[in-house]
Formats: structure tokens, sequence, C-alpha cells
């Protein structure tokens, strides 16, 4: 299997730290994917699994008050 076939395959089988802190992003959308700790198909499954995002990070809560 090529690795980025193998990369792909990783993504759909178990929650990566990498996938998982997209979900800690202060950017709502982001906020609200990604919810799994360990297995993707809940995500992928309730429509909120997001693969990567375009621009970096930026971690935090946002004051919502």
């Amino acid at each position: 299997m090529s690795k980025s076939k193998d990369q792909t395959f990783r993504y759909y089988i178990i929650v990566s730290p990498k996938m998982h802190r997209i979900h800690h992003s202060v950017t709502r959308t982001e906020t609200d994917s990604n919810y799994s700790s360990v297995l993707p198909y809940w995500d992928i499954l309730f429509g909120s699994y997001i693969r990567k995002v375009e621009e970096p990070i930026e971690f935090g809560i946002n004051d919502r008050a």
C-alpha cells in the first residue's frame, strides 16, 4: 500500500491527535467538529468530520458572552 493511501486509510480507522486538535480551535465550525477521541466513525456518520483546515489553528476559548 502506498504511503498516501496508508495515511488516508488510517484517518478512517483511528483518531490521531492531529485530527482531534481541530476540535479545540476558536473557529466555531472547527470547534463543532471532530468530537471523537478514539474512533472517527461517529464524526463521519453525523457529518462533523473535518480532515484538515487550510489556515493555522488558533486554540482557545472565545468570549461568547
